[in-house]
């Protein structure tokens, strides 16, 4: 008879608490600066990414070896789209007027909001 593994319903809680809170920051310092208070923006980062790191080592299992692994092929991962991201926004802040007009570029940076049309483009 195989052994049943009982799952810990307050680590589900918490879990689920700390998804809610990370979504919570994503909305509210994408669109939230305009009606959610400076210090209530703040303060909600103090727990969540704590909070998910604990989660993450209490639920990691006994195999740390196999978890690290897992961590730094993310991290790699990771960093392996970021400077792709990088290089792309190179790409067209340097490349962009030859193969674009201006009204495309200042299009593609408008649709992530205005603050992040640069200065040579807006106007």
């Amino acid at each position: 008879m195989a052994a049943t593994l009982q799952r810990d319903l307050y680590i589900d809680f918490a879990k689920g608490f700390a998804t809610l809170s990370v979504i919570f920051i994503h909305a509210t310092f994408w669109s939230g600066q305009y009606y959610v208070p400076t210090e209530m923006r703040v303060l909600s980062l103090i727990f969540d990414v704590p909070l998910f790191y604990a989660l993450s080592g209490i639920t990691s299992g006994n195999n740390i070896e196999k978890t690290f692994y897992r961590l730094l092929k993310l991290q790699i991962t990771y960093m392996i789209f970021v400077t792709f991201l990088f290089f792309l926004d190179y790409f067209f802040r340097v490349f962009g007027i030859i193969f674009f007009t201006m009204d495309d570029l200042r299009s593609y940076y408008s649709t992530f909001g205005a603050k992040f049309v640069p200065d040579y483009l807006s106007g």
